[in-house]
């Protein structure tokens, strides 16, 4: 797999949805703070639908945002193999959805008072199941339908 083409993939979809990627970025990273420092109490009422939401606009949007014919020609470097354009959107859904919330919970975390050690082992092995559970088949399905 080609790093540079990767990352030429993964840059031309930041900059096609920064606004989007910036907000999920911002509430995946806000939820982990109003949840660890107790904000707001009707967070938890609303957080499911509003992260779910987030999450399903974002993951359709990267992977729709290439028509079919990208899997062959795109504009910043061509060809593109297919797995190295699909690992490129994995890659960045990744980031937005768990990376943002492993640093906003390790921080988070830190802040509590937690030891180094406990605070990097809360964030690394993340305690929201349904939203582990929910986004994978939410990948699959915009990888379903990409045309």
């Amino acid at each position: 797999m080609n790093v540079r083409t990767l990352g030429t993939i993964l840059m031309k979809d930041v900059r096609s949805l920064y606004l989007l990627v910036a907000l999920a970025t911002f509430l995946f990273a806000a939820d982990v703070f109003i949840t660890r420092l107790d904000l707001l109490p009707l967070w938890s009422s609303f957080r499911q639908v509003l992260l779910l939401l987030t999450g399903t606009v974002l993951i359709f949007s990267v992977f729709q945002l290439d028509s079919p014919v990208s899997l062959v020609d795109d504009w910043l470097c061509r060809p593109v193999p297919r797995p190295e354009l699909l690992a490129a959107k994995f890659l960045l859904v990744f980031c937005v959805v768990y990376l943002s919330r492993v640093i906003a919970m390790f921080v988070a975390d830190l802040n509590l008072g937690l030891s180094l050690a406990e605070s990097l082992q809360e964030a690394i092995l993340m305690q929201d199941r349904y939203v582990l559970l929910v986004l994978p088949i939410l990948l699959l399905t915009a990888i379903v339908t990409q045309t």
